[in-house]
């Protein structure tokens, strides 16, 4: 472990070892322990202390003293990183997304990062083909999806599937917010119209032409406690 390097970028971050633990939900006694050696570094921690002390995941383990095989890719300007980390065990893959909440500017997401997440890489890859950097996390803001998506829920957004064919869940600009609808693509031989529907039965469905809807994005996955 070098606790020199891991000092040395909290102190050119402003930080302290107080900031980082409270960062990571633990006691300071547990950072201290870390740093000093005495305790492993979680695999869950790497992404959230290299987004705390601004540095990559692999120079978060390499610091650490942790020998692990890494495929590391960059987009935007480091705003989406992706980290597969191979273990001996071939399912400990892990990739970091970011939780944003507002998406009128997915060419640089990261100025509205609010929180990375650490997810299985077999995960994504088994609901998606999308590479990861459309993929964003957020929390759902409005109840129109409840009881389903109620409020709080975290949902995985794939901003590159805005096509409501075949139907399901999508994010949309509605000129108030941002709110998760049920899209279907009506066709006839003349049109094509958008059903837009909600679960919540307080809302009214509607329908309108693809146009007049500003899509972001699919949701392909929600995490909630149970």
């Amino acid at each position: 472990m070098d606790a020199r390097w891991f000092k040395t970028k909290l102190k050119n971050q402003g930080k302290t070892q107080a900031d980082l633990a409270k960062h990571l939900n633990i006691e300071p006694s547990a950072v201290s322990r870390m740093l000093k050696g005495n305790r492993q570094l979680r695999l869950h921690e790497m992404g959230s202390i290299a987004a705390f002390i601004d540095a990559s995941i692999p120079d978060v383990m390499h610091h650490a003293g942790i020998n692990i095989s890494t495929s590391y890719f960059e987009a935007n300007n480091n705003a989406v990183r992706e980290e597969a980390v191979a273990f001996e065990n071939p399912y400990q893959k892990m990739i970091t997304i970011q939780e944003i909440n507002d998406f009128s500017d997915l060419e640089d997401p990261s100025c509205n990062a609010v929180n990375h997440w650490q997810l299985p890489l077999n995960f994504i890859e088994n609901r998606t083909k999308t590479s990861l950097k459309y993929l964003f996390m957020m929390t759902v803001r409005d109840d129109g999806m409840s009881p389903q998506l109620p409020l709080g829920t975290k949902v995985l957004v794939d901003t590159l599937n805005c096509q409501p064919s075949p139907p399901g869940f999508f994010l949309v600009w509605d000129d108030v917010g941002y709110r998760i609808k049920r899209l279907e693509l009506l066709t006839n031989q003349s049109s094509s119209t958008l059903k837009v529907s909600c679960n919540n039965p307080n809302y009214e469905d509607y329908c309108c032409t693809p146009e007049n809807i500003q899509v972001k994005g699919r949701i392909i996955a929600q995490f909630s406690y149970l």
